[in-house]
């Protein structure tokens, strides 16, 4: 607090002095030691002075209850002087019979002075009549205390321990007796339960002897006294206080201040109790506005807040707030005035320090600037945009009106006005003011544009320019009345150039003042004026109260009489109620920052809201607080307020800082709670971004909120985003979002409608995409294209609403409408109203443009037979049988379906049987004549019937008719195949046809039913086969054991049981057999039944002759039984029974066993055999077979075998290849074979025969020259043919030496040139596969294979053969012309064949020889040592170790 003014003690005299403020606030009346009484202003100016009659120290100061007199009594004076200051005149009051006053009071509501002299007498003074009544003997001792009560009651309390409670005319009501002297008493209100104690302070207080309080009730009640104690710790008590409701702080001697409620629940509890100084609390007062108390101890002021303790219940912090010089002595007294703003402290010296505590709630805004009292003659103005920058601006009086305008400020008391300009002096300040305005009553309310000022005065608004014109025109510069002729005007304001004012009748006016004219146009008219007094009249609840603009005065807030809050838009007229206002608001801030955001202020709170214009949903306004996000996107918004700081009022609000004033004049600036996530500091963590985010969706900044959404990339956030985008008619946003969230059917959808103008048409289609078609459809009407409502429920398949709305839109789609709503209508079975509606259809429609016979092709067209259709299903479902009938005839097949089914439904058997068949529903039809037992008819069309059960209908009743030919058809198309069987066999007689389809068909029944009718006709081979199919395979094993017609029984019964014959079947036809002695035939039915000891044992058995070898090999190979496989080994190499068998069977044995390695290596030795036998195409065949199998099983093929196989090839190939004339292939050929003649020992001089011939035919002459030399030896001379020995003989005698070179070809692993009959490559080693036609080694691009063996031939040579010759040389198998085909993947086969078949090569070709040799010779000497056919091969395969 600061030191308003200070009157020091040279002006009153050294010693005490006294003072007392008005009850107005506005005066000071203070009297000393030297008997001058001065009364000063509230800035300290002096307004009167005047000396007392008698000198003496003053004893105490009153003030009159109107503030009009003065009344003070002294030290040593009987008399009281009263002073008046409307005449300024002094006058004495005494009374012979009444001594020197003690104390005096004034009533409270007349003008009566009590005062009370130290012999207990009480003197009542009328200063309107001007009457002394002198009461002698009120007390028996000094009265130390008086009080005055709001209903005229006297209180007096005196050293008698006695306190009286008198009437006005000093009437004694009650006398009550203390325990002590009555030291200070007042009046107060004691919290009561009571509703009938009323408001008025009745309760009289009284500090007894400074040991306690008594509160005694003086209203009519029968509530005893109470007396209040405190602890003794505190020391006596010193002075107290009543504030607020109910509540009394009480100071001690020992410097401690307590506070307690008087409530009734917790009389004598203290609320809190603080020790404030070590001296005793010599003064104290409180504000009941403010609730602050003041406490003075030795020189020290200290001030509490006792509002927040009230709610707290925690003693408060407490503030000096002055503290006297030391020879200024100490603090005797205080007092504050009645609004709070000034505190008064007297001290013992004889100063007076008055405070200034809180300034008048004074403030305004406008824009970013804001005005408040800095002092009581100061005002302040602040740009918010710049916080240093302030203007001081110096007043002349102080004002009880602000207002604040672009370029000015106005300052008013009562009827008067000064304007300031807002510009900065030389020192520092506005300046002087530019004008001063009297007016003719006192301004209520003013506002400021830029150049005009108006100025509610009564119920007028007044308007005038602000400062005077240059040319002194008087009559210009006169107010002049804006409301002239209206309804009393109730408040005024202004924003830049507009004028609004409020009327008792509930209007809110526009005025403009460049124009000077009223914006009839946009004018506010409260929604519930009726014109009735309780509405609109003066005082009525439509009544305007305040009315509060945006800075565009596009937007304005009305707040009534009622208290409710309104919000207006002057551009369309429309008004809306503000939902969860402040009733009523303490102000209304709208912040520039944000359009549409505006705050309503309480006394304690800021309540935050959003005005939205265009929204799907149309304007809205919403109150704000904590906003939140749920999984799916949804923002909820949990309403919360901003506290105003304690003791503040909010002024401005600007980017979602609150700016509000404390009573002091300090501003302070609070983010309010819906922004407190947007500062900078919260954005460092993606937490408190997300928080900004939804704070920046909840206040519509949704560009910020995608920059901070984008950021998290949170999902529930990006949907909340986008949710509030088109809710906000904000496209653009949305699709970025939803293009983020990946959602592309919502972006089409968006950039579909993103450029749509019509606010009203783009509103419609957010609703659609929040599927709110009933607003959709509302906002599509207001649009430019309210043909979109149409669209949208055709789209929606709402037909009536579709009716509805084409009759007002477009009349020219009601036919088309009318038909989809008639439909409608009769899907829900309301024929009567679609019928209706379709005849309403069919004369809505245009004429059909349809020719006669024609199809439809136009709209109407097809419109019409939609209309027929619809017409002769309705009558039909009606009754009119006959008109539908005949419009169904006229139709298509649709419709010829649909009417069918209504007729069937109504019983209506042949109609609907007509059209079924129109309609080509056979089935439908059919049934129907089934049921009609119209067989005939239906005969012609059951071709065309497939439905089952239809079919098998039909065939019964042919087959009751005797009609058994079309009975068996239509079982047969039923599938009713056993109906088929049982006509055939009991009807029909036809076995061999009823056999023929159980045997496809292999139903149990039909069986049943054939092997009956075979039993009876002693069928004995068809009763065991239909048996066995009917799943009795008992009854047919019994018959054909007792028919002899097992080998029947055996044949059939696989085929009977589908291939699933069980084991014990097998057996029981083992068994049997084997009973007959059938060992083959039992071992046979063992191996089937997995029995395979049993099995080998009966197909080695000597009976059999082993003509059942192949059967034995087959049941050890699937056995793998190692017991087996030794058994039969040993029978086979004549172990057993000392006779060897075959060894081909040997061989199989281990194809079977899939020993391939083995297997092979017995297929060497066989083919050696036939080959030394001279059979070497038989040889041939077995290596063949032997290498397809390993093939064939992706088995590597031993390189022996490949070896053995491409010999005997080349010798078989070049005797083909002779006959066709190629003499070189053949040549080379047999070169190959002759390289290795000992393989050929059967024929060697024929052999070399043919190398010499086809060697000289092909130009080989050396090579001829050679072997003809070998074929004079002596053991091939006498064999050679006598054709061709005398030329042989020549060709010794004349040898050739010339030798035609070997054609050369790439190989077709590293592409070397070698010869094209070489097999192994010289470069990379590789034995190469050879063609199967020629013996050519193979070449990657002409690689071909035989279709039948897949064995590699040259697809040119191929093709070649297949055309001369088609067998395969290889496999004798003919190949078809056109089969072969060039590889697609030569280098795949080539690595495939080599990997299998290839020999490696060895490391030389004498090795090879020698091992081969050895391996002959083995073979040879065995053969020699064998007694018996076979047993060569027998002992070559003991060689080979295989045996």
């Amino acid at each position: 607090m600061k030191v308003l003014f200070h009157i020091q003690e040279r002006v009153h005299g050294a010693g005490r002095v006294r003072f007392e403020w008005n009850q107005r606030g506005t005066f000071l009346a203070s009297c000393g030691a030297n008997g001058q009484l001065l009364v000063h202003d509230r800035n300290g100016a002096r307004v009167h002075e005047t000396s007392l009659e008698m000198r003496g120290a003053c004893k105490q100061v009153a003030w009159s209850h109107d503030g009009t007199a003065i009344a003070v009594c002294q030290h040593g004076v009987a008399k009281i002087s009263v002073f008046e200051l409307a005449t300024r005149t002094l006058s004495s009051v005494s009374n012979s019979a009444v001594g020197e006053p003690q104390v005096i009071s004034w009533a409270q509501d007349s003008p009566i002075l009590a005062a009370g002299d130290g012999a207990g007498n009480l003197l009542l003074y009328n200063m309107a009549v001007r009457r002394t009544i002198p009461l002698v003997g009120k007390h028996t001792g000094a009265i130390l205390s008086a009080a005055w009560s709001m209903s005229g009651r006297l209180a007096m309390g005196g050293d008698d321990a006695v306190v009286t409670l008198s009437t006005s005319e000093g009437d004694t009501i009650v006398a009550t007796d203390l325990t002590a002297e009555a030291r200070q008493i007042c009046f107060a209100r004691q919290k009561t339960d009571s509703p009938s104690a009323g408001r008025s302070p009745s309760t009289l207080t009284v500090n007894m002897g400074g040991r306690s309080l008594l509160l005694l009730e003086t209203a009519e009640h029968d509530d005893k006294p109470f007396e209040l104690t405190f602890q003794e710790k505190y020391g006596q008590i010193e002075r107290f206080a009543w504030f607020g409701d109910g509540y009394l702080a009480v100071g001690f001697q020992r410097g401690f201040v307590t506070v307690i409620s008087t409530h009734r629940k917790e009389l004598g509890t203290e609320i809190f109790t603080v020790p404030l100084q070590r001296e005793a609390a010599t003064a104290m007062a409180v504000s009941e506005r403010l609730l602050h108390l003041a406490v003075a101890g030795g020189n020290t002021v200290r001030i509490l807040d006792l509002s927040s303790a009230l709610s707290s219940r925690k003693a408060p912090p407490d503030r000096v707030a002055l503290r006297l010089e030391a020879h200024m002595g100490t603090v005797e007294a205080l007092q504050w005035t009645r609004d709070g703003q000034i505190l008064t402290a007297a001290s013992s010296s004889g100063d007076l320090v008055t405070l200034l505590g809180d300034l008048p709630t004074l403030g305004v805004a406008n824009g970013n600037r804001f005005a408040t009292l800095s002092s009581l003659r100061e005002v302040s103005v602040t740009d918010t945009a710049a916080e240093d920058a302030r203007l001081r601006v110096p007043l002349e009086v102080e004002p009880k009106l602000l207002a604040l305008g672009p370029t000015h400020i106005m300052a008013a008391i009562n009827d008067r006005a000064w304007f300031y300009r807002l510009r900065v002096t030389a020192d520092g300040t506005a300046g002087p003011p530019v004008a001063k305005r009297e007016y003719l009553s006192e301004v209520r309310e003013a506002a400021l544009g830029p150049s005009h000022c108006v100025a509610l005065c009564g119920g007028t608004v007044l308007a005038h320019a602000i400062e005077p014109s240059s040319g002194g025109d008087a009559a210009a510069d006169a107010p002049h009345p804006l409301n002239e002729g209206d309804s009393p005007a109730t408040c005024v304001t202004a924003v830049g150039e507009l004028v609004l004012w409020g009327t008792e009748d509930g209007s809110v006016h526009f005025w403009h003042s460049p124009t000077g004219r009223r914006l009839d146009g946009a004018r506010f008219v409260h929604p519930q004026a009726g014109g009735s007094a309780a509405a609109g009249g003066a005082g009525g609840a439509c009544s305007v109260r305040r009315v509060y603009p945006n800075q565009a005065g596009t937007r304005v807030i009305v707040v009534d009489a009622a208290n409710r809050s309104w919000l207006f838009n002057p551009v369309d007229n429309l008004t809306m109620r503000i939902a969860d206002a402040i009733e009523p608001p303490a102000a209304v801030l709208w912040d520039p920052a944000d359009w549409g955001l505006f705050a309503m202020a309480s006394a304690s709170s800021l309540r935050i809201f959003l005005h939205r214009a265009h929204t799907v949903y149309g304007p809205t306004t919403e109150r704000l607080g904590e906003p939140s996000v749920g999984a799916s996107g949804e923002l909820s918004i949990e309403p919360v307020d901003t506290d105003i700081p304690p003791g503040n009022t909010a002024v401005a609000l600007t980017d979602g800082v609150l700016l509000s004033r404390s009573n002091a004049g300090a501003v302070t600036r609070t983010r309010v709670h819906t922004h407190t996530r947007l500062e900078k500091a919260s954005l460092s963590t993606i937490e408190g971004t997300a928080e900004a985010c939804k704070q920046a969706i909840q206040l519509g900044r949704l560009q910020a909120g995608w920059e901070l959404a984008s950021r998290v990339r949170s999902r529930p956030l990006l949907l909340a985003l986008a949710n509030r985008a088109k809710t906000d008619l904000q496209p653009a946003i949305a699709i970025r979002v939803y293009r983020a969230l990946g959602d592309a059917g919502m972006v089409m959808s968006l950039e579909a409608v993103a450029d749509v103008e019509d606010v009203h048409a783009l509103a419609g289609h957010m609703a659609v995409m929040f599927a709110d078609y009933d607003r959709a459809e509302e906002e599509f009407l207001r649009s430019s294209s309210p043909g979109e409502a149409l669209q949208l429920r055709r789209d929606l398949l709402q037909w009536d609403s579709a009716l509805r709305l084409a009759r007002a839109i477009a009349p020219t789609e009601v036919g088309g409408i009318s038909i989809e709503c008639a439909k409608q209508l009769e899907v829900k079975g309301e024929a009567d109203k679609a019928l209706a509606t379709y005849e309403e259809a069919e004369r809505d429609l245009p004429p059909d443009d349809t020719l006669p016979g024609a199809e439809p092709t136009s709209r109407v067209g097809k419109l019409h037979v939609r209309v027929k259709a619809g017409l002769a299903r309705t009558l039909l479902k009606t009754g009119s049988l006959r008109r539908g009938l005949e419009l169904a005839r006229e139709g298509d097949a649709a419709l010829a379906r649909e009417c069918a089914a209504i007729l069937e439904g109504l019983k209506q058997a042949p109609e609907a049987a007509e059209l079924y068949i129109k309609a080509a529903d056979w089935e439908h039809a059919a049934s129907i004549l089934i049921l009609s037992r119209e067989f005939d008819k239906a005969a012609e069309i059951m071709p065309k019937v497939t439905s089952p059960r239809l079919l098998v209908a039909f065939a019964k009743a042919r087959e009751q008719q005797g009609r058994y030919g079309e009975a068996v058809e239509a079982f047969k198309r039923a599938r009713s195949l056993d109906d088929v069987v049982r006509i055939y066999l009991e009807k029909m007689d036809r076995p061999d046809d009823a056999a023929e389809l159980t045997r496809k068909t292999r139903s149990t029944a039909a069986a049943t039913m054939v092997a009956a009718y075979f039993q009876e006709s002693d069928n004995t081979r068809g009763a065991v086969e239909f048996l066995l199919l009917a799943g009795r395979p008992d009854d047919a094993f019994d018959i054909a054991v007792s028919s002899g017609a097992m080998d029947v029984y055996t044949e059939v019964i696989a085929a009977a049981m589908g291939g699933e014959v069980p084991d014990e079947e097998f057996l029981r036809i083992a068994r049997y057999f084997e009973e007959q002695g059938d060992k083959a035939t039992a071992g046979k039915f063992y191996a089937k039944a997995a029995h395979y000891h049993r099995a080998l044992n009966h197909f080695l058995d000597p009976v059999n002759e082993d003509k059942c070898l192949d059967e034995a090999v087959d049941v050890v190979g699937r056995s793998r039984n190692e017991q087996l496989v030794n058994s039969l080994i040993d029978h086979l190499t004549g172990d057993a029974d000392g006779v060897p068998k075959d060894p081909q069977y040997i061989f199989k044995l281990y194809m079977a066993l899939d020993n391939f390695e083995q297997a092979a290596k017995a297929a060497i030795v066989i083919a050696d055999n036939q080959r030394i036998a001279g059979n070497y195409r038989v040889a041939h065949g077995v290596l063949f077979e032997m290498h397809r199998e390993l093939m064939a099983k992706d088995v590597r093929v031993p390189s022996a075998l490949v070896g053995s196989l491409e010999l005997l090839h080349s010798y078989v190939l070049a005797r083909r290849l002779v006959k066709s004339g190629d003499h070189e292939g053949a040549a080379r050929l047999l070169l190959r074979c002759v390289d290795d003649l000992s393989r050929f020992a059967f024929n060697a001089t024929a052999v070399l025969t043919m190398t010499v011939v086809e060697c000289h035919r092909a130009g080989l002459k050396r090579s001829a020259t050679e072997f003809a030399r070998v074929l004079m030896d002596d053991e091939h001379r006498e064999k050679i043919d006598g054709k061709l020995r005398r030329n042989i003989e020549a060709l010794v005698r004349r040898p050739g030496k010339t030798e035609k070179d070997q054609e050369t070809s790439p190989c077709p692993v590293c592409s070397f040139a070698l010869g094209a009959w070489e097999s192994e490559c010289p470069s990379c080693k590789t034995h190469l596969p050879r063609c199967v036609v020629t013996g050519r080694h193979m070449v990657l691009d002409d690689w071909s294979s035989c279709p039948r063996c897949n064995w590699p031939a040259l697809f040119s040579h191929l093709g070649r053969m297949v055309e001369e010759n088609p067998s395969c040389p290889m496999c004798e198998q003919t190949v078809a012309l056109g089969t072969p085909q060039l590889t697609k993947d030569p280098a795949a086969e080539l690595q495939k064949w080599v990997s299998q078949t290839a020999r490696k090569p060895s490391p030389g070709k004498e090795e090879e020889d020698e091992k081969d040799g050895a391996e002959r010779a083995a073979a040879a000497s065995a053969a020699a040592a064998a007694p018996a056919r076979g047993g060569a091969t027998m002992a070559a395969l003991g060689a080979l170790g295989l045996s």
